[in-house]
């Protein structure tokens, strides 16, 4: 392990100069800066990271390394090099492929020991100009973590969702949990309503009736799980104007085929009766 450690410490020492006080020597985190000067600094750490990868893209042990392939996702998703296409392309085009196995902790770290890295000081100096992304570039499923890849960023923040089914019958001695789902928190609660109706049936446990909420509705769904079986019963998502109609305001018959009353107060004076 000495050894390792030694020529671990071999190759962070060949690392330029820049990275040390950046790094390795400051006190404090990186990211530990206020908010107006974030911009600088992220543009700081997108040059930072295409040098890493400049410096070890030949490096045949190092470039195999799970850290260096999450390094060049980070870059692909959101940096981009802006003023040349071919070093792009030689960036991108050694992305690692979604189905190629990860080596495990110990392999890296023999990966490491046994690797020998560029002289910094061969490297080309004609460095291209790289930019952070604009963040309407960047997508959802973009990385979120080092530590944990598969995480995704939603409207409620970064990680992921959890589904979850539930009996609600008043006449239940007690309510169970019947299934759960994870899901990325970039994917709509709309999208998870039949495959959780269609684990519901897998485990023999799929309603007649399932309520939800708004986000787990649409009229596709409303029809994908009827034809299951399943009455879905939910709000309609989006709120009506306060001049409009919606259904809440008309009362059907049971076997809802026909209007019976609707609400006074949203009847305009332009309401009329149709006479074809």
């Amino acid at each position: 392990m000495a050894q390792k450690d030694a020529e671990i410490a071999k190759i962070i020492e060949q690392l330029p100069k820049q990275f040390h006080k950046r790094y390795l020597e400051r006190e404090g985190y990186f990211g530990d800066v206020r908010s107006s000067q974030a911009p600088r600094r992220l543009q700081t750490c997108a040059e930072d990271i295409w040098k890493l990868l400049d410096i070890f893209k030949e490096d045949l042990k190092i470039s195999k390394l799970k850290q260096f392939k999450i390094l060049k996702r980070l870059f692909k998703e959101q940096c981009e090099i802006v003023n040349s296409d071919d070093d792009q392309e030689k960036i991108q085009a050694k992305l690692p492929d979604s189905d190629e196995k990860e080596s495990t902790a110990q392999t890296q770290l023999e990966d490491v020991a046994t690797s020998s890295t560029q002289d910094p000081e061969k490297i080309s100096n004609s460095q291209p100009t790289i930019e952070v992304k604009d963040k309407r570039k960047i997508g959802a499923d973009s990385l979120q973590s080092p530590t944990d890849p598969d995480a995704t960023y939603g409207h409620k923040g970064k990680g992921y969702e959890y589904q979850i089914a539930e009996t609600c019958d008043r006449d239940n001695p007690f309510q169970v949990i019947t299934e759960t789902h994870l899901n990325g928190a970039n994917e709509s609660d709309q999208t998870q309503t039949i495959p959780m109706i269609e684990k519901l049936d897998q485990a023999n446990t799929k309603p007649k009736e399932l309520q939800v909420d708004a986000g787990y509705v649409s009229g596709k769904n409303i029809v994908n799980a009827q034809d299951q079986g399943v009455e879905l019963i939910g709000p309609l998502p989006g709120k009506p104007a306060s001049d409009k109609m919606s259904l809440i305001d008309f009362e059907f018959n049971k076997s809802d085929t026909r209007i019976v009353a609707m609400s006074q107060s949203k009847i305009s004076s332009t309401t009329g009766r149709d006479r074809r």
